[in-house]
């Protein structure tokens, strides 16, 4: 089982199958150290993955971070800034569409009903060229970590 801290940790069931109880968390370690994946949300999956018998652990976890993009000219920065102007306006108009089609008095009529899904779908086509526009402020990452089990030494 992994965490939101990063942590990864073996829980046994102590009873039966068809009655599990589970035992006290093992907190797995890698060179002698509790294993724990920088970005916290972690992932374990155990499985012999080099093929020598044994449980290795391949770790996955995930990250929203500012992206590392260089300063855009004037230029750009104008058209970005006319971008984000414009997403504004069209956003108004996107929440007052799905309240159209999914609020409390959404439209009964299935003639009008189509005609704002419609339009709804127009939009979302207009912003996601818009948003093709600017530059994103996060982004999701992840990574993996192999963890290979090794004889103890000794």
């Amino acid at each position: 089982m992994g965490d939101i801290r990063g942590r990864i940790f073996l829980v046994r069931n102590v009873g039966t199958k068809t009655e599990p109880e589970y035992g006290p968390e093992l907190h797995l370690n890698a060179g002698g150290k509790p294993i724990l994946v920088p970005c916290g949300d972690a992932g374990p999956h155990a499985a012999d993955w080099d093929g020598d018998g044994d449980l290795d652990v391949l770790v996955g976890d995930i990250a929203t971070m500012k992206p590392d993009l260089p300063e855009p000219t004037a230029e750009e920065k104008k058209a970005q800034d006319a971008a984000r102007a414009e997403m504004e306006t069209l956003q108004a108009k996107y929440q007052q569409l799905v309240d159209k089609v999914l609020g409390a008095n959404r439209v009964k009529d299935p003639a009008e009903r189509e005609k704002v899904q419609k339009e709804l779908r127009e939009l979302q086509n207009k912003m996601q060229a818009l948003r093709a526009k600017v530059p994103p402020e996060y982004e999701n990452h992840g990574w993996v970590w192999y963890f290979e089990r090794r004889p103890a030494e000794g």
